[in-house]
């Protein structure tokens, strides 16, 4: 994965979405400005005790901090406004939808903020108060040893700081937190409630239907895996059975008005309140300005070693044409060694097609999307998958490999590459269904939280 470290700020490339709705703290108001710079254009007033959504900051010429506002549209001073607590956002904002963003802020501000914000929540009148990793009341790795379950008095206090909201969506990392927590919490909101659950990618159908395929290896016998990848999965089924997990979570959905999740599992296929949604794309991601010539038969940044991906380099070094890689081993995604956002999005965007394989286990990755938006043609491993998630229209204009992406693999995607013109006008009809997916997926929010919610 790119590393997430921002370039140099400008008006332009805000560091990093916040999602913070405020209350601005000057007796004389603040003045709104088109840029980041003091010296752009006066774009409007908020008076004192004005409450406004800031959804970006960054940095002036001078390294002042300056925040962005939704509306009017443009930024101010940050020492001049004050964020709201939970308790004064769901009194103020007047909003149909509280989210409640509670997850850590390495990976879930980076991460998920702007795609739910900017497209799953496109169509959602909704005001954005993000909390923190500790706003059940219990927070820990769930792969080291969970904490001590705090008093129901605790998670309960929590969960009445959402009294008067009229509707609220949690999001929630299910790698930060014991299950068990937030479903005392949902117990005891006070208010129609929705998850949002990010972070499980340990899923039964990706488990099922990826295990037999990895390469060289017997079906059921994890002993062909490689070592890391074995230890760790084993590991995390004696602390957390797939099967115990699958039943907890079944529990919590159906104590939840409505749901959505990334990464679509048939093991809730059958609860209607439970919608599958993309993994979208890094907040403040973004295809490069301009359009530069794609030079590159293929681009790919990431570990080289995870799941199929030796075999992926292997067979993809023999197309024909250049390519643009940067493989790295470092686990972390803010590794000092990986690719910043911006060279990470013109790596992509110099490239014709982009391959997509599968994480540690499951096909859905925020690449595909990143490719996406950088008009690449993603190759993916698991087309049924995508069917199912992105719909026929999208699924059917991406390029389908093997998961030992072998010679045919190869060939097919040579000779794709070798018609120029039909790869450009399989690539524009990707671009369309991917543009008109985005839309839908907005459609698709509202309507699931006005049915259940």
């Amino acid at each position: 994965m790119a590393a997430t470290a921002a370039a140099a700020p400008s008006d332009a490339e805000p560091l990093l979405a916040a999602g913070d709705p405020h209350v601005v703290l000057n007796k004389a108001g603040v003045i709104v400005r088109a840029g980041v710079s003091k010296s752009s254009a006066l774009v409007g007033e908020v008076g004192l005790d004005g409450m406004v959504a800031v959804d970006a900051y960054a940095k002036d010429e001078r390294g002042t901090v300056r925040l962005r506002l939704a509306s009017p549209r443009g930024w101010v001073s940050a020492k001049l406004l004050r964020p709201l607590s939970v308790v004064e956002a769901v009194g103020r904002s007047g909003a149909s939808l509280v989210v409640v963003y509670a997850v850590n802020a390495k990976v879930g501000a980076k991460w998920y903020y702007g795609w739910l914000r900017d497209v799953l929540l496109a169509d959602v009148d909704a005001v954005f108060v993000p909390v923190g990793d500790d706003f059940f009341g219990e927070a820990g790795r769930r792969r080291a040893a969970w904490l001590p379950a705090n008093g129901d008095d605790r998670v309960a206090a929590r969960a009445r700081l959402l009294a008067g909201a009229a509707r609220c969506l949690v999001v929630w990392n299910d790698f930060e937190h014991d299950r068990s927590v937030v479903e005392r919490f949902v117990d005891a909101a006070p208010c129609p409630l929705a998850l949002f659950h990010v972070g499980d990618e340990r899923t039964s159908d990706a488990l099922a239907a990826w295990e037999p395929s990895w390469p060289g290896r017997e079906k059921s016998d994890s002993k062909s895996w490689p070592e890391a990848i074995r230890a760790d999965f084993e590991a995390l089924e004696r602390e957390d059975p797939a099967a115990a997990k699958a039943a907890d979570l079944r529990r919590l959905y159906g104590k939840c008005g409505c749901v959505l999740r990334c990464y679509r599992d048939e093991a809730y296929g059958d609860l209607g309140n439970v919608l599958a949604v993309p993994l979208g794309y890094k907040t403040g991601f973004r295809k490069p300005p301009g359009g530069a010539a794609r030079t590159n038969a293929w681009a790919f940044a990431g570990q080289g070693t995870k799941s199929s991906r030796r075999a992926m380099l292997g067979a993809l070094g023999a197309l024909p044409g250049t390519r643009a890689s940067h493989v790295s081993e470092a686990l972390d995604w803010d590794a000092p060694g990986n690719l910043a956002t911006d060279a990470y999005a013109r790596l992509l965007a110099s490239a014709a097609l982009a391959p997509c394989p599968v994480g540690w286990i499951h096909p859905d990755s925020f690449r595909l999307y990143e490719a996406l938006e950088c008009g690449c043609l993603p190759v993916v491993e698991r087309p049924a998958y995508f069917a199912a998630l992105l719909g026929d229209d999208l699924a059917g204009s991406l390029v389908a490999a093997t998961a030992g992406w072998d010679a045919a693999d190869v060939s097919r995607l040579a000779a794709l590459l070798a018609d120029g013109a039909a790869l450009e006008a399989r690539r524009a009809r990707c671009a369309a269904a991917w543009a008109a997916k985005k839309v839908s997926l907005g459609r698709d929010v509202r309507a699931h939280l006005d049915r259940y919610l």
